[in-house]
């Protein structure tokens, strides 16, 4: 499936939020986005909305994983999203999200 054939109901609510702290590519997977589930539960073939650059993205969520630090008793989460190209992986990379807020939908 590829992210643009991928469509929210207009009139559904999200299920979740989650917040963004960072994002990594992960080579042969795809990219990572990192942060924490602030409320809500989060399931493989959700899709994440979110801002950037004055657009909104909305991804398929393929992988879920928690991230473990030697410091870090904080419990992040990464979520691997499905990018439209391998153009779209380097900008995400490359973006400071700054803890923007994604909300967590159902697909159709």
């Amino acid at each position: 499936m590829k992210p643009s054939n991928l469509s929210i109901d207009m009139n559904s609510h999200s299920t979740g939020t989650y917040i963004i702290n960072h994002t990594s590519k992960i080579s042969n997977r795809g990219l990572v986005l990192a942060g924490k589930i602030l409320e809500g539960a989060i399931s493989i073939g959700d899709l994440i909305e979110f801002r950037i650059s004055d657009s909104t993205r909305r991804r398929s969520i393929t992988g879920i994983e928690g991230i473990r630090t030697s410091n870090s008793t904080n419990g992040n989460i990464g979520l691997l999203i499905l990018c439209e190209n391998d153009d779209e992986i380097i900008e995400l990379n490359d973006w400071e999200p700054n803890n923007e807020i994604g909300k967590i939908f159902k697909a159709d």
